[in-house]
């Protein structure tokens, strides 16, 4: 069995979108302090590093966590790699040849959207409305992808969000794809379990076939 890894260090100042806090793992108690055990504080937002957006982030009545069951986060997804730069458009998603059976879609692109500070504002390799127009019309349920936003632009609007989440396609960002072809795979997203919230940090995994 190959496993691969495809989830970004939490901590990574990458994993930041302006606003959020920054993650954080700080020293509690230590033996060398004298006291009996090692134990450390995390500090993060529900979004931060490879995190879920579940319909709650941004549509009020939608789902949350809570009523997102492991199978809708766990099971045969498609990986496909799209090299050119840019927003993802329609065009570049049907010229794949992408199966309807891909009801859970990861995408590989170059993620070159990080500024200088070395937190992510807009990666230019986000999802266009076009984009995400035929990712709802696809039938995908998943929707994966490297960058740690997935619009396109720098918009308060937040179409794409809101056009996906609004039907209830789960939405994984902050992936690292830069290990994994191109092909099928079985895929392991497990969430924080934090209740009703709008996204939880996740562990996520490929299963090589």
């Amino acid at each position: 069995m190959h496993i691969i890894d495809i989830t970004s260090e939490l901590t990574l100042p990458s994993g930041i979108f302006p606003g959020d806090p920054i993650a954080t793992v700080s020293e509690d108690r230590r033996i060398s302090s004298g006291d009996p055990f090692n134990t450390s504080l995390i500090s993060c937002g529900t979004h931060s590093g490879t995190h879920l957006d579940v319909p709650f982030h941004f549509v009020e009545e939608g789902a949350k966590l809570s009523s997102v069951g492991l199978d809708e986060l766990c099971g045969r997804v498609y990986v496909v790699e799209i090299a050119h730069d840019g927003p993802i458009t329609n065009q570049m998603l049907a010229s794949k040849g992408i199966s309807a059976s891909a009801n859970k879609l990861l995408l590989k692109t170059s993620r070159d959207g990080l500024n200088t500070t070395g937190a992510t504002h807009i990666d230019h390799q986000g999802l266009s409305v076009s984009g995400a127009t035929w990712v709802v019309n696809n039938g995908t349920t998943l929707l994966g992808l490297e960058s740690y936003n997935i619009e396109s632009q720098d918009t308060h609007d937040f179409p794409v969000h809101h056009l996906l989440l609004s039907q209830n396609i789960l939405i994984l960002e902050g992936l690292e794809l830069d290990q994994v072809q191109e092909g099928w795979y079985t895929l392991f997203c497990l969430p924080l379990k934090l209740g009703e919230v709008d996204g939880a940090p996740v562990r996520a995994v490929l299963l090589a076939d």
